[in-house]
């Protein structure tokens, strides 16, 4: 009969280890978690009209390149331009596309152990999630690009077509940077803490293994 663990708390694992357990067996939802709370506290509507729009002016070169970066993957509760709804909704498929497709892509790529791999599946499934999730805003906020464009303009020059505008419209690099980090912290989150965990489980089945052969 294995003896009680003496080290071991009576109110059982921790809240950390119960959480590096729980991202180890289900990689995906750390890498959702992790997203979450990015969009979260980083991508509101405060942080859109006291940092995004300030920054967009800023004389720091860094600042005017991280602003459409994070305005990227921004989202608000209500529309910023009234009337234009399918522009808003977009921001909204962005957000919740850029979660459920990280964590499909998550869920089948990274079920490896070996470390590397795993953080090159989360990273890779975040970035293709982040594209994937573009190309659907870009699809629902089409029918109000080119009001917009006139608004701007002040022309009725035509906006540019469906397949343009979803394959060849700009990308922020700052937004891919951002993807990269996230996905970094989403890999680690999900990942490598969790290995630890896995250790340390092998390790007490080892000594459990041992103690029984002696008690045997």
């Amino acid at each position: 009969m294995t003896e009680p663990d003496e080290d071991a708390s009576p109110y059982g694992a921790s809240p950390a280890s119960r959480a590096r357990n729980y991202f180890h067996r289900q990689p995906a939802m750390g890498a959702v978690v992790v997203e979450f709370l990015f969009l979260l506290i980083f991508c509101n509507e405060w942080m859109l009209n006291h940092v995004v729009v300030p920054w967009e002016a800023s004389a720091s070169p860094i600042r005017r390149g991280l602003a459409p970066g994070i305005g990227a993957f921004q989202w608000t509760f209500t529309p910023v331009l009234e009337g234009y709804n399918w522009i808003w909704a977009g921001y909204i498929v962005h957000a919740l596309g850029w979660l459920f497709v990280t964590y499909l892509l998550v869920r089948v790529s990274a079920r490896t152990r070996e470390v590397g791999a795993r953080f090159i599946a989360t990273v890779g499934s975040v970035m293709i999630a982040a594209v994937a999730a573009l190309l659907a805003q870009r699809l629902v906020s089409y029918p109000d690009l080119a009001r917009l464009q006139e608004a701007v303009t002040q022309t009725r020059q035509a906006g540019p077509g469906l397949v343009p505008w979803l394959f060849f419209g700009t990308l922020p690099g700052a937004s891919i940077l951002l993807a990269v980090l996230v996905g970094a912290i989403a890999s680690i989150a999900s990942g490598q803490l969790a290995l630890v965990a896995d250790d340390e489980a092998d390790d007490r089945d080892a000594e459990d293994n041992e103690h029984g052969a002696v008690e045997a």
